[in-house]
């Protein structure tokens, strides 16, 4: 299972893992982005004044 296999590569790694389908991960790869672009972009704004 490709689960498992996933499991096993980051087991060493000391970091809370979460597994979830692709659909659920792309939502949260989405929301991620735009948080990060609205804080760059705020930021920026900031600088120009």
């Amino acid at each position: 299972m490709a689960a498992q296999e996933i499991r096993n590569l980051y087991f060493d790694i000391d970091a809370p893992k979460q597994l979830m389908v692709v659909t659920s991960a792309e939502v949260v790869k989405y929301a991620l982005n735009v948080f990060f672009e609205t804080k760059i972009f705020f930021i920026n704004e900031i600088a120009n004044l």
